[in-house]
């Protein structure tokens, strides 16, 4: 099946994005194809008023023409508050002076939206970050112009309003295990 004549045609016609919920009753999202955003659209209003699994799969079903059409299938995570752990060798090895890198891992890392850290006067520091692994993140950190004390780190899921804090992330002067 060819994606130009989906995209240009309406031969994929009523389709919807399909699963179950955590009761295992099924949910069908209208779905359109859209080249302009990237692929298929979801309407994913409906899901709200059902529970989820964290993790399942959906398939994309529909007719094309007058043929029933199933695929492509996704593997789908929720975003949930969950706990997040800076990797244990990291924990105190935010060196000022230089641009570092921090490790910090969690089951919703694909999740993510956005990064931020704060230093002690609560100026946001310019950062950068990509998910590594499906638990895990690398945030870029500039702390070139910094003095040791302390960060904040503010992460932001897709669909959570709230963002998860940690209070407080040593940053150092020289390599971990010196004295400041």
């Amino acid at each position: 099946m060819g994606h130009r004549w989906l995209f240009s045609t309406d031969i994929g016609h009523d389709l919807a994005l399909v699963f179950k919920d955590k009761n295992g009753a099924e949910v069908q999202l209208p779905t359109r194809a859209d080249a302009v955003h990237g692929g298929f659209v979801v309407d994913a209003n409906e899901a709200q008023s059902h529970e989820l699994e964290p993790e399942f799969t959906a398939v994309v079903r529909g007719y094309w023409g007058f043929e029933p059409y199933e695929g492509p299938r996704f593997d789908l995570k929720i975003s949930h508050s969950g706990k997040w752990n800076v990797a244990p060798a990291e924990q105190s090895a935010l060196i000022v002076g230089r641009d570092d890198t921090l490790h910090v891992q969690s089951a919703c890392a694909t999740c993510v939206e956005k990064v931020s850290l704060k230093n002690d006067t609560a100026r946001k520091l310019k950062t950068s970050w990509k998910v590594v692994r499906p638990d895990t993140l690398e945030v870029q950190v500039q702390l070139k112009d910094e003095t040791p004390g302390k960060v904040t780190m503010a992460v932001k899921q897709f669909g959570i309003e709230k963002k998860t804090m940690w209070p407080s992330i040593p940053t150092r002067s020289g390599a971990p295990g010196q004295s400041d």
